[in-house]
């Protein structure tokens, strides 16, 4: 999987969530530590996968 792919999927996973699941900072580290550890998202980094979702995911939680 392309690291863009990889971004799409995890934002299309965290959004699925209902709305009260993804409201806090806790809650997306929380998603973003499951989602690195199931194996579903994988693609080749330098870096932490866990960090990167939680980047993309802490984004996510900044929009209007």
């Amino acid at each position: 999987m392309l690291k863009e792919q990889a971004k799409e999927e995890a934002l299309r996973r965290w959004r699925a969530l209902p709305k009260r699941e993804r409201t806090t900072t806790d809650q997306a580290d929380t998603f973003a530590m499951r989602l690195a550890m199931s194996g579903h998202i994988r693609f080749l980094s330098s870096g932490d996968l866990y960090l990167h979702i939680k980047g993309w995911i802490a984004k996510d939680l900044e929009r209007p």
